[in-house]
């Protein structure tokens, strides 16, 4: 009872903060272009100023270990293999051909670097900074080269073309940017002058409560259609996966915080940028859009039962 008590501790105020999103979205005071703009604001400006105070501080002898390039490549290739899991479960899923990309998107790629993020930082604090960052670096990337690929299929020139520029886009990424002047500033022990630490330190802080609101604006379940496609990529994203990979993850070794984190990183639901995505390369923007909703709103239950058993073991 008691793990159960401190899941429900930790992914309520999450949760909560969503749903204030979704009520601003109801009574109109917010809309789509803020939706947008906060988001433009959290991914370029307020999370790589966090990104970079926090891996700034971090231990490069942790960072670059063996155990944590270990469970860097060990998350990369279970993401790769349940991409491939995905494309073959989404030929016996899903009927209409166009929409197939939008499933397999919708049911790997995580809300990781909000959701997930303001999960573990309730759980461990500063302790889950140097695996996190590592993740970033090797997740962004095959992310979007797999959705690429996902939603470009039948267009191989499209599909090179698309993963060269996104490849291009990678280097100029601000949480890459942030990650990586945080790697040098942490390797070289740089001191981070006071006003420029308290200003980022300030920007940092709005990050995960405007990344949740612009989620729950996000969520319009007044347009909901395709429900059942979408609850299938859900049910993968949520339950199926998190409980292969974890499994995996045990019987391999890693330990508790690891397997948290392994957790939160497939079990978080699916990212709005799946959305993003699949309206820009024609894919099904309306399917894509309710596996967003719907998994977002299961995982306030999946998260609980999942840290509950977790803690547990």
């Amino acid at each position: 009872m008691e793990q159960i008590i401190t899941a429900i501790l930790v992914v309520l105020p999450v949760f909560i903060t969503i749903t204030i999103g979704v009520i601003l979205r109801q009574k109109n005071w917010v809309n789509e272009e803020f939706i947008h703009m906060s988001m433009k604001i959290v991914f370029n400006i307020c999370l790589p100023s966090m990104l970079f105070l926090q891996v700034s501080k971090a231990d490069t002898s942790i960072l670059f270990s063996i155990d944590s390039l270990k469970f860097a490549g060990y998350s990369a290739l279970a993401t790769v293999i349940i991409y491939y899991i995905s494309q073959g479960l989404s030929k016996k899923f899903i009927q209409k051909v166009d929409s197939r990309g939008t499933f397999i998107q919708g049911s790997f790629r995580s809300n990781y670097m909000i959701m997930g993020y303001a999960i573990l930082y309730n759980l461990f604090g500063d302790q889950i900074i140097e695996r996190m960052a590592l993740l970033f670096i090797v997740i962004i990337p095959l992310y979007n080269i797999l959705a690429i690929s996902a939603l470009t299929k039948r267009q191989s020139n499209s599909m090179v073309k698309h993963i060269f520029n996104m490849l291009c886009k990678f280097a100029k990424n601000p949480l890459i940017i942030g990650i990586f002047f945080g790697f040098v500033a942490a390797y070289f022990r740089l001191s981070i002058p006071g006003v420029v630490e308290q200003t980022l330190s300030s920007l940092a802080t709005v990050s995960t409560p405007l990344g949740l609101i612009g989620i729950g604006a996000y969520m319009n379940f007044s347009e909901m259609s395709t429900v059942i496609d979408s609850t299938k990529a859900a049910f993968l994203k949520l339950i199926v996966y998190p409980f292969l990979v974890v499994s995996i993850g045990i019987v391999l070794g890693f330990d508790y915080i690891d397997r948290i984190i392994l957790f939160v990183l497939f079990g978080s639901p699916t990212a709005i940028s799946s959305f993003i995505m699949a309206t820009a390369l024609g894919g099904d923007p309306k399917l894509a859009a309710n596996i967003v909703i719907i998994s977002t709103a299961l995982s306030l239950i999946t998260f609980v039962v999942g840290l509950s058993v977790l803690s547990m073991i």
